[in-house]
């Protein structure tokens, strides 16, 4: 009786591997194409979402110093907003293939081992990154200014660079776009695109914050809900992450993304990479300076990408 009973489980073990075409995003248990929702997962008091198994890559991956990569699943969504912003008009679909995106936004750790991995001419460093007691953009608490400050928290000494101590786990900032982009090459990643981040903040369901359609304060860092020190952010991954797996797509820091600004065109629609020259850079997702609107999917922010400002980072993405 016993190696009955034995036989049937391995039979049905067997067949439900076989059969199983769904992925939780969240754990990476498989399951048969009919089950919708894992059976072990809640994410903000909601059952995961399953999506289609991708089947061309593994659902993560390890480079450089750390840096853990997700597998976000091609698909279909509605990109932009009637909510917001003109620039977030029109709602159009967009088509994405799969992609690689960073678990969590760079850390300073990660900064720092670049920074020591690549040992960059001083003026060209200074081109990526404001470290302390270099001049940047920053917030006083009622308005920003220009100055001498050590609000990056890395530091150099002695032909090294260093985190300070107890800022190692936090979202490394200060960085201009050119800074991000030089680390995506070092370790052959590239910065995300517009479409790419925003189809990966929203998660399987693409909503219209990264944990669901309603606000949550208590959800991301912002500003009501800010980290101690200055700037006032938080260690990477200290919220549940979005349905893809991926931790603060809302707030902490502005993620740059690899476009040039423009508008919306209906023309551009596979795997859009936004003006091939322009003069402004974007940046999404938020920081612990702002509020609800700003933290939404798809709010664009645009500026100078030679600007280092103390909530602007970034995370990678890859192929």
């Amino acid at each position: 009786m016993k190696t009955i009973i034995l036989l049937f489980v391995v039979f049905f073990m067997l067949v439900f591997v076989a059969q199983a075409t769904k992925v939780c995003p969240n754990c990476g248990q498989e399951y048969p194409d009919d089950w919708n929702y894992c059976d072990k997962c809640v994410v903000n008091g909601k059952g995961v979402l399953l999506v289609d198994k991708d089947g061309d890559g593994a659902k993560s991956k390890t480079v450089g110093p750390g840096i853990k990569l997700v597998r976000i699943p091609g698909g279909t969504f509605q990109m932009g907003s009637n909510e917001g912003d003109a620039d977030e008009k029109p709602v159009h679909p967009v088509t994405v293939n799969s992609f690689y995106m960073g678990e969590t936004e760079v850390t300073i750790a990660q900064y720092v081992a670049f920074l020591n991995e690549e040992s960059p001419s001083e003026s060209e460093r200074k081109q990526w990154i404001a470290i302390n007691g270099e001049n940047s953009w920053y917030y006083t608490g009622k308005e920003w200014k220009q100055g001498v400050n050590s609000n990056c928290h890395i530091s150099y000494s002695a032909g090294r660079y260093y985190a300070d101590a107890g800022w190692e786990e936090r979202p490394v900032v200060n960085v201009s776009w050119y800074g991000a982009d030089a680390f995506c090459s070092h370790y052959k990643l590239s910065l995300p695109t517009e479409a790419e981040w925003e189809y990966a903040a929203g998660g399987p369901n693409h909503y219209k914050f990264p944990w669901g359609n309603e606000w949550d304060k208590n959800a991301c860092c912002n500003s009501e809900n800010q980290g101690s020190g200055t700037p006032p952010t938080k260690r990477v991954g200290g919220f549940p992450p979005n349905g893809y797996g991926l931790y603060d797509m809302a707030g902490n820091v502005w993620e740059w993304c690899a476009d040039w600004y423009g508008e919306y065109s209906y023309r551009d629609s596979n795997n859009p990479k936004g003006p091939s020259t322009g003069t402004c850079r974007v940046l999404r997702g938020g920081s612990w300076l702002d509020d609800a609107p700003c933290l939404r999917c798809a709010y664009r922010y645009i500026i100078d990408p030679a600007i280092r400002i103390d909530s602007f980072g970034f995370r990678v993405s890859g192929d």
